[in-house]
């Protein structure tokens, strides 16, 4: 019988904690859109970057360094090297990294990462990142 009530406690205790970092997540997601809405809203790149800073501490998505690194143009490329440093399989931050590369005059480094990018998604276009940073 007593093992019975613990294996119920453990199993609840188990979906609270599941509730608990769902709610974690959606908080941050919507800590991380109001930011975007804030800059479409403003156009305040300080004030974003601080907002998608914040949302970061809850949920590390990459998105953020994305848009970090379009509002932090003369830091872009560090942003984006550290960002697939940290997510080497991502192939969507190794193109991002490659069109910042061609926006800085690195053409060796964006054909480098573009490649790496089309290692990991062979669909994508041969002819290199498309354009926009």
């Amino acid at each position: 019988m007593a093992i019975r009530l613990l294996v119920r406690l453990g199993i609840a205790v188990v979906c609270v904690a599941g509730v608990v970092a769902s709610l974690i997540a959606r908080d941050s997601r919507t800590s991380e859109q109001a930011a975007f809405q804030y800059y479409i809203q403003t156009k305040d790149p300080r004030g974003t970057l601080q907002r998608l800073e914040d949302s970061r501490r809850l949920n590390p998505d990459f998105a953020i360094d994305i848009g970090r690194a379009r509002l932090d143009r003369p830091n872009a490329v560090r942003i984006l090297e550290d960002a697939v440093r940290d997510e080497p399989e991502n192939a969507e931050l190794w193109v991002r990294l490659a069109q910042q590369q061609m926006a800085a005059n690195d053409r060796p480094g964006a054909q480098r990462s573009y490649a790496r990018a089309r290692e990991l998604a062979p669909l994508l276009p041969p002819e290199g990142p498309p354009p926009g940073v």
